[in-house]
């Protein structure tokens, strides 16, 4: 049995048996960690990427919870595209039903994006950009560790 590793991103933690590279601020409240931990640019297999939009951003953004995501997609995910599925994960006790998306540039990516209410009502969309050639069974243990272990600290 592998290691579970504790990660800590904003006032949260996670737990994953694979090794993640450190916590990165890709942005004011965006932090992301890759896939293997010690990838060139060109050799990310996953992205999991953390944006948080606590009440003052809410205030000042002033969109909902669709343009928020679009937001996210768009600013840090390189693309505007809709949905093409819905999968729900039980994330932080409750369910989401996070987007599915597929892109080509750079390169072929499928991504899946979260938004989530925290207690404080902040909202936090948490995004999984892969490569298409990431072996599928290997991505859903990554994205499910993360998720299902995601807590408050």
């Amino acid at each position: 049995m592998k290691t579970l590793l504790t990660y800590f991103v904003f006032s949260m933690a996670f737990n994953s048996s694979f090794v993640l590279s450190e916590r990165e601020n890709i942005g004011v409240e965006a932090q992301q960690f890759i896939y293997p931990a010690d990838a060139t640019e060109d050799k990310i297999l996953l992205q999991a990427i953390f944006v948080k939009f606590d009440v003052e951003a809410q205030t000042k953004l002033n969109m909902t919870d669709a343009e928020l995501i679009n937001y996210a997609k768009t600013t840090f995910l390189a693309t505007g595209k809709a949905a093409e599925s819905l999968k729900e994960r039980k994330i932080m006790g409750n369910i989401s039903a996070g987007e599915i998306l597929k892109t080509k540039i750079p390169i072929p990516s499928n991504i899946e994006i979260h938004l989530i209410t925290l207690p404080d009502t902040t909202k936090l969309a948490i995004s999984f950009k892969s490569v298409s050639s990431i072996d599928a069974s290997e991505l859903e243990k990554i994205i499910d560790e993360i998720t299902s272990s995601l807590t408050l600290k």
